[in-house]
């Protein structure tokens, strides 16, 4: 569970359009994964015990006017002050009691996804935000989960009284992440907007950090989330889409070994960040 340059810079992005975190809720104790020449780039004071992977519990006021700062855990060992399995309900008494809940890489490690996110929109201020940093691709074994933009796009939906704010993927040149992020950054389109699986095959580790807004009170779940590419198919006539003329005749002429090759090809790239209409850089 940490914190890298990019996050910091969201938060940052956060306070300058106004948003208030008096109470902060974090799924863990944060590590902070800064350098001093990242402190410096984001107008910050670098910390004197400043190491890689430190714990900065005070930065959190600094940096979005955090009053009050909660750490949430399974265990104690990391000195977190509300101790809680996210694969069981939160309790309601922390039910609407922070603006911000903070997830820098826990939900991917909890068995119980939905229980866990649910407890996260509960914990929620109608106005708070919800951000997460998750695993994305080429992080088998990280955890029990890599999560992709539908999950979050149909999580934090409307119909949970959500929206999402951004929603971006960056790719890192390590499996600890942490360690080195690229400086690109692309925000990832709704699949329910292009009507299309918004796929991504890289070969690089890559995480999805996402901010959404709780806009009204509602009980998350009370209908389950759907995948969009198939609420659409069921809404045809016949159930299926047909294919184009074009390639319809093309996979009737080209050898087999051949139409394959050429229909994987534009799989890869329909599935990468080369694709403009499911990413577009963010700086």
């Amino acid at each position: 569970m940490g914190l890298t340059f990019d996050d910091v810079r969201t938060f940052q992005e956060w306070r300058a359009r106004g948003a208030r975190f008096d109470k902060v809720l974090t799924l863990g104790r944060q590590t902070f994964w800064l350098t001093a020449a990242d402190f410096r780039r984001l107008g910050l004071p670098v910390p004197r015990d400043l190491t890689l992977g430190s714990y900065l519990d005070s930065f959190f006021a600094e940096v979005i006017g955090a009053r009050e700062v909660t750490a949430l855990d399974h265990s104690d060992y990391e000195g977190a002050q509300l101790r809680h399995d996210l694969n069981d309900p939160l309790p309601r008494e922390y039910w609407g009691q922070f603006d911000a809940v903070i997830d820098g890489g826990t939900l991917e490690h909890v068995f119980n996804v939905p229980v866990a996110l649910s407890s996260c929109m509960r914990a929620l201020k109608v106005g708070g935000r919800f951000f997460g940093a998750n695993p994305a691709n080429n992080l088998m074994g990280h955890g029990f989960y890599q999560f992709g933009p539908e999950l979050y796009y149909r999580v934090f939906s409307e119909q949970n009284g959500f929206r999402v704010e951004s929603l971006e993927v960056q790719e890192s040149r390590y499996p600890s992440v942490e360690l080195g992020f690229s400086s690109e950054r692309y925000a990832v389109a709704d699949p329910a907007v292009v009507r299309q699986r918004v796929e991504l095959v890289g070969p690089r580790p890559a995480m999805m950090r996402v901010v959404a807004v709780k806009e009204v009170q509602r009980d998350p779940f009370g209908m389950w989330p759907e995948q969009s590419d198939y609420i659409s198919r069921w809404a045809e006539a016949d159930g299926e889409r047909r294919p184009s003329k074009i390639r319809a005749r093309l996979k009737a002429a080209l050898p087999v070994a051949i139409w394959t090759r050429l229909a994987g090809w534009r799989q890869l790239r329909h599935a990468s960040l080369a694709n403009r209409t499911f990413f577009r850089p963010r700086r």
